[in-house]
């Protein structure tokens, strides 16, 4: 149970880790990095980070915000040659926006593990003389999306990607709350993983259960929920699992001899 629940748990990624590892290589080879000391610090630390995606990363944070700004630093010029080669189509900013917000695919993260692998020449946006500069002017434009302090260090992944799980009628934060006074989600809590991890988590939604079943020892089995085994918030037991699950940790459940706590009885009219 123990080694199934550290698995159920990774938050290890290969991509992520390869992301940080080219951006690393990028900043130390780019002159654009000694313009900005908050660019020399980040290339330590994407250059040292393990690859686990922990609340408290720092180089998550970055190597997250940094995928972000790829794309649309790659894709916009593609467009915007094409539609006035092709069209005679001269966008706005607005208009680019809404393009570049339909570029969303399942596999976009293969794509780019690709792109920055070989670094193909007809990907490379015309204002930039090589990769390295690009890369770190993504680097750049990520560090001020996060409005980075002076040391970067102090950026948390956790921070910039909470995790809030919801009721699912009422939601995170709706008027129920106020009228049931009590809280129809999770709130926002800092959480590790992302979608290329085993322990796959975004801002509203998580592994909806762990579950191990000890087949040698049936008593020896454990799940827990995300919440919890009520889904009424006004129930004692509506959240009582959600902090042991955001910890990662897992409840006793044994299937034999099962220690009875609370006992319900009906009784007809």
């Amino acid at each position: 149970p123990a080694d199934m629940l550290r698995i159920q748990t990774d938050i290890h990624s290969e991509f992520d880790l390869l992301v940080a590892q080219r951006l690393a290589y990028a900043l130390d080879h780019s002159s654009l990095t000694h313009k900005d000391g908050r660019l020399l610090q980040a290339a330590n630390l994407l250059r040292d980070w393990n690859g686990d995606v922990t609340a408290t990363s720092s180089a998550a944070a970055i190597t997250a915000a940094a995928e972000h700004e790829i794309w649309p630093m790659l894709l916009a010029p593609q467009i915007l040659a094409y539609d006035q080669a092709h069209y005679h189509l001269k966008l706005d900013g607005l208009q680019l926006d809404r393009i570049l917000n339909l570029y969303t695919w399942g596999e976009d993260r293969t794509a780019l593990e690709l792109i920055l692998q070989n670094t193909p020449p007809r990907w490379l946006p015309p204002a930039y003389a090589n990769w390295n500069d690009f890369l770190t002017t993504a680097v750049e434009r990520s560090l001020r999306l996060l409005n980075a302090p002076h040391d970067v260090a102090r950026l948390t992944y956790g921070t910039e990607h909470p995790i809030d799980i919801g009721n699912p009628v009422f939601g995170s934060h709706s008027p129920i709350s106020t009228l049931l006074g009590v809280a129809t989600g999770s709130g926002r809590h800092s959480n590790g993983g992302d979608y290329t991890t085993v322990k796959a988590a975004g801002l509203h939604f998580g592994p909806s259960e762990r579950f191990t079943a000890d087949l040698s020892n049936p008593d020896d089995t454990h799940a827990n929920i995300t919440t919890g085994e009520s889904g009424n918030p006004s129930s004692p037991h509506y959240l009582d699992q959600f902090q042991p699950w955001l910890e990662g940790k897992t409840l006793l459940l044994p299937l034999n001899h099962p220690t009875i706590q609370h006992t319900l009885t009906l009784t007809p009219q």
